[in-house]
Parts: structure tokens; C-alpha cells; sequence
């Protein structure tokens, strides 16, 4: 079967069809509990993650493994939790499991629950190969928030095309790149809050090598990467992560990424002469593919590259200085 862009459904009548259809996962499942199985398999390619929406009428066992070479996470969709590796996965609780991990779990009757596949490829170009190798070890199960829980869920079914209520949307190559976006930037805090390399130093550390390597990167006119900004800030590029985790929610990869955004926005709203190109400007701080960064400058900024840099800049009437100083010459 071709998996395509747009939302696709299996429909399993029983246990074998239902083995057939999880590849490429390698797993021997077995039915537990009596009556004809159900289950309904609501997933899309997301770009190059695999979503899944899954609903299973009856309780099932299973023993194996996890997909080579992608990370495997799943969740609950509703109170009905499952046991993973021995571990109850409720809404604190995600299943693991990274490039064809052991694994073994147990299903309720009428199972709803939602599964995600990311490429290991994508994983390393999202957090560095040096954070990847350190993140990414084989664990039972991860930790993290109900709030997070529920946002993976809710993404999962925005690629599908999911709204509340029921009702369906046509989800375009914008929304699916945000989307994206979106869930490695969940992925990766749940990964680095289940991380213990960064604990033996204190909060003020992580923030304070978090500040300075906030003021060190705005201050720069050329871009730079994340294992130099730790080298700057003084501190392991594991520990760098977890600081900007706490601080700004997000990681220092995606900070720099925004940071340069803006330095783009700023030398076209501030460009002086007519030779001045949104190819060249782009070019200048990091973005070579114009047409995807394009997208992202008007998902943050609200207008493309180009209508920036041909605005013409009007004097501001007033600055807040102007009122202070008619105040205290009253």
C-alpha cells in the first residue's frame, strides 16, 4: 500500500489482519478476549512522520519490536490506559521506542489510542547528533505532563484532519509543515525532561548559561550553531538544552532558528539601498531554500519577505519618551 499526504484508513477484521497491517512494525500479536475484532487504523504521512489514530474493540497482546531506525511514541486517548513494558500508560505516561527497541504491551477492550513515528534522520537534524546520542537511549517508557499528552494527541488528530466534534478539514503543506514543527517541539522537551545528564546542575545555572547565550547570539552578525553557543555559554550542550527548555520552552536549535527570522525581517524593513534582494538578505543569515522560508517569515511575521523589504518606513508620531518628557515639563 502507497501512504500518501492525505488521511488513509485500515480496517482489521481480525488478528492476523491486524499483524499484516502495523508494518512496519515487527510484532506477534495475540486476541485476548472473545467476540470478532474491530479495529480501525486512521493515519497520513506527515511530511516524513507516520500518524496514527487506532481503535481496537478487543483486548490484544503483543512481543516485539519497535520500527528500525524511526523513535516510536504512543499515548491514550481516553481514560482507558494500556500496559506498555510492564508500565501502565496513562495520561503522565508515553510508550517508547527508538530504532527497533524490545517491545511487549497489553491493549484493553475497545483500545483508543495514538501512536507516532518519527525518522531517526529527522530526530538528529531537529536536536544535533551530539544531544541525539545522548537523548535518544533506549528507555521503557517516558515520563511527561498531561498537558503534553494531550497536545500530541490533539496534533495527531489535526494530520489527520480532526476537528472537535467530529467535523473534518483539508490540512494543507503549511499546516502540516507547522504541525511538524509543532510536534518535535513537544518530542524534544518530553525527551529532555526525562533526561538526567543535565540534573547535577542547578536551575540558576541553566538559566544564567541560558541568558548568556541569548545575549552572545542576538549580538551576532553571522549565524551560528548550538554546540559553539554552549561552548560560549560555558556549559555541555546537554545542559544548554535543558536551560532553554526552562527558560523559554523551547530548544536553543529553535531559538537560533527564530532568532535569525527576525535578523532577516529587520535588515528588510531596514534595508537602504534598491541592490538590496530578499535573496541576498535570506542568504546573508542562513536560509538558502527562499520558498520554505518564505512560509515560515509569514506564519511568524504575517506578511512574506518581499512585502517587508518594499514597505516604506513612516516616522512614528510619538514615542513613550515623547509623553515622559511632556509630563515632567508640566
Amino acid at each position: 500500500m502507497s501512504i500518501e499526504s492525505e488521511p488513509n484508513r485500515i480496517d482489521a477484521h481480525d488478528v492476523d489482519e491486524l499483524n499484516y497491517s502495523v508494518s512496519p512494525w515487527d510484532l506477534n500479536m495475540r486476541q485476548l478476549t472473545v467476540g470478532q475484532l474491530r479495529a480501525q487504523i486512521d493515519f497520513v504521512q506527515l511530511n516524513s512522520m507516520l500518524l496514527n489514530h487506532e481503535r481496537w474493540s478487543q483486548s490484544i497482546s503483543a512481543v516485539g519490536a519497535t520500527p528500525a531506525n524511526y523513535l516510536a511514541l504512543a499515548g491514550c486517548c481516553t481514560e482507558r490506559t494500556f500496559k506498555y513494558n510492564g508500565v501502565e500508560i496513562d495520561s503522565q505516561h508515553l510508550a517508547y521506542g527508538f530504532d527497533a527497541a524490545d517491545t511487549e504491551f497489553v491493549v484493553p477492550v475497545d483500545s483508543d489510542h495514538w501512536v507516532i513515528l518519527v525518522p531517526k534522520d529527522l530526530i538528529i537534524s531537529h536536536l544535533g547528533e551530539e544531544s541525539t546520542a545522548d537523548l535518544l537511549r533506549k528507555k521503557r517508557f517516558l515520563e511527561c505532563a498531561s498537558r503534553q499528552s494531550r497536545q500530541l494527541m490533539t496534533l495527531v488528530d489535526r494530520g489527520l484532519g480532526k476537528l472537535p466534534g467530529g467535523s473534518k478539514e483539508q490540512v494543507d503543506d503549511q499546516t502540516r509543515t507547522a504541525i511538524q514543527s509543532e510536534l518535535l517541539d513537544i518530542i524534544t522537551e518530553i525527551l529532555l525532561l526525562n533526561d538526567t545528564g543535565g540534573k547535577h546542575s542547578t536551575p540558576r545555572k541553566r538559566y544564567l548559561a541560558c541568558r548568556k547565550a541569548i545575549i552572545h547570539a542576538m549580538d551576532l552578525k553571522t549565524p551560528i550553531r548550538v554546540p559553539e553557543l554552549a561552548a560560549v555559554a560555558g556549559v555541555s550542550q546537554r545542559v544548554l538544552e535543558l536551560g532553554f527548555q526552562e527558560t523559554l520552552g523551547m530548544s536553543p536549535k529553535k531559538f537560533l532558528h527564530l532568532d535569525r527570522l527576525n535578523k532577516v525581517h529587520h535588515d528588510l524593513r531596514n534595508a537602504r539601498t534598491a541592490s538590496s534582494t530578499v535573496t541576498d538578505i535570506c542568504n546573508r543569515w542562513g536560509f538558502p531554500e527562499l520558498g520554505r522560508t518564505a512560509v515560515e517569515y509569514k506564519r511568524l511575521f504575517g506578511e512574506s519577505p518581499s512585502s517587508t523589504l518594499h514597505h516604506e518606513i513612516q516616522p512614528h508620531g510619538i514615542q513613550l519618551a515623547d509623553a515622559l518628557s511632556e509630563t515632567t515639563n508640566r
